[in-house]
């Protein structure tokens, strides 16, 4: 059974498409964090932004201090219970032939992760 194959479809994720059928970008995080500067519900500027990581996941959870409003975002669907970037990534690093340590430095040097 391919890593791949887990996928199930959630709230976080498309319905009828695969994590393999997706683009990636690489996203700066001052460029995100503008996007959740403003309450979506009041438009308030005064908003709480907690952020989590799990590998290539970044979960961001916004609560809106004047009117309570919460919402949450997560960069990429889940495979089960794994971010499918964390799946993708593993597979093309695998698939290229390229050496886990030596890819993964890549994304150091670029504070990626």
């Amino acid at each position: 059974m391919s890593a791949l194959s887990l996928y199930r479809q959630d709230s976080t994720s498309t319905p009828s498409h695969q994590p393999s059928e997706y683009s990636c970008y690489l996203v700066f995080e001052s460029a995100i964090l503008l996007l959740f500067s403003v309450c979506r519900n009041c438009l308030s500027k005064a908003v709480d932004i907690k952020r989590t990581t799990q590998g290539s996941l970044l979960r961001i959870k916004q609560t809106c201090l004047r009117c309570n409003y919460r919402w949450e975002w997560d960069s990429q669907p889940m495979c089960g219970s794994i971010p499918a970037g964390n799946i993708s990534l593993s597979a093309a690093i695998l698939h290229a032939g390229a050496l886990p340590t030596k890819a993964l430095r890549i994304f150091q040097f670029l504070k990626c992760c």
